[in-house]
């Protein structure tokens, strides 16, 4: 199954079983599809995060 088009699915509001029913897998490989895009989600906005506070601290020790 392609990953990418999955997650298209997903985001756009189809529920995973169902998005994993259209593109022919099992319901198991949906549910562990979910698992590795909700991490790959919480990794990246912790990398934002911490872009940000990395870029606000840049931003403080400028103006000094």
């Amino acid at each position: 199954m392609n990953s990418a088009v999955w997650m298209r699915f997903v985001r756009d509001g189809v529920r995973p079983e169902t998005a994993a029913i259209l593109l022919g897998c099992t319901t198991e490989y949906a549910a562990a599809e979910m698992k590795r895009v909700e991490k790959r989600e919480a990794d990246r906005q912790a990398r934002d995060e911490a872009d940000h506070q990395l870029q606000s601290t840049w931003n403080k020790l400028r103006k000094r």
